[in-house]
């Protein structure tokens, strides 16, 4: 027919160059008003591995890059930031090894798709989180409150975290927060990202994920 393939793309392409420039203006003007707008110029990009991420997290890209997590987090920061790229985390998740006494997770994991993907199995978290929707990686790094009362914290059955720090992919056997209630958890740098968690299990039929009435004595 004449016609070269994506010859009708290209047509609508330019067709609406000039919408798109009369838009990216305005929200710039917007954005030079109220910071809130400034979101609506990020530029996101979602890693599927650790190598993706270790590569856009490089020390060069200290200038240019900032780790945001995943969810909401990119959601109501993210104009905090212009000009940066942000790295949202939440393609990088899934299981990565699963044992008797443990999960290994990736970071971007949400509590809620870890719980259903260990329902099959028979075993369930040592802690449960009040809010499901957080990720294993926003464990890591601070204090989340549980629904047990023998282990407040989801740090409790944290066993250990892969991170990458200063361009530096490092191990260590405990949550950021110390695992300890109140504590202060740590200004994360720009470049800094939790590649990997490791949880505790117990078996499901157990309960210890929920409260439970204890009997208490009182002498006299």
């Amino acid at each position: 027919n004449g016609h070269r393939p994506g010859a009708a793309a290209d047509a609508l392409d330019a067709l609406f160059a000039p919408v798109r420039l009369v838009l990216g203006w305005v929200v710039a003007c917007l954005a030079f008003l109220c910071s809130y707008f400034r979101g609506w110029l990020a530029h996101t990009l979602t890693p599927t591995s650790e190598e993706d991420i270790c590569a856009l997290c490089s020390p060069y890209n200290g200038r240019h890059v900032q780790v945001l997590g995943r969810g909401a987090i990119c959601k109501y920061y993210k104009h905090s930031f212009p000009g940066k790229l942000l790295v949202n985390m939440g393609r990088h998740s899934g299981i990565l090894r699963l044992t008797d006494e443990s999960v290994l997770v990736k970071s971007g994991t949400t509590f809620t798709d870890l719980l259903r993907d260990l329902g099959p199995t028979g075993r369930t978290l040592l802690v449960h989180p009040n809010y499901k929707y957080i990720t294993a990686g926003a464990a890591a790094m601070v204090p989340v409150h549980g629904s047990s009362i023998t282990h407040p914290l989801v740090n409790d059955c944290i066993r250990s975290i892969k991170f990458l720090s200063n361009g530096r992919v490092l191990r260590s056997a405990q949550a950021a927060a110390n695992n300890r209630p109140g504590a202060e958890a740590p200004t994360p740098e720009p470049l800094d990202a939790v590649l990997e968690v490791e949880l505790a299990l117990s078996p499901l039929d157990t309960r210890t994920a929920t409260y439970h009435q204890q009997v208490r004595a009182y002498d006299g």
